[in-house]
């Protein structure tokens, strides 16, 4: 099970990653991952994405939205 702290990859766009951000939480009976993203909007950051972004944001993407979630301090 991921844990906090996690890193989430993402392909938005093509067959690439584009978009990472660090694990909160996830909330399986919910449907949702809560994580720390930047390069994202206020405004779009609840659940999704603006290529366009401002900031760092704590989002809420639901959970079929990730492609990999990698320990990456091990």
């Amino acid at each position: 099970m991921p844990k906090k702290g996690d890193v989430i990859g993402y392909i938005f766009y093509g067959k690439n990653i584009s978009h990472i951000e660090i694990l909160e939480k996830i909330d399986i009976a919910e449907g949702y991952l809560y994580a720390i993203g930047a390069n994202t909007s206020g405004d779009n950051a609840y659940n999704t994405v603006n290529r366009e972004g401002d900031g760092v944001y704590y989002v809420r993407r639901r959970i079929k939205m990730f492609y990999q979630i990698a320990n990456v301090l091990k």
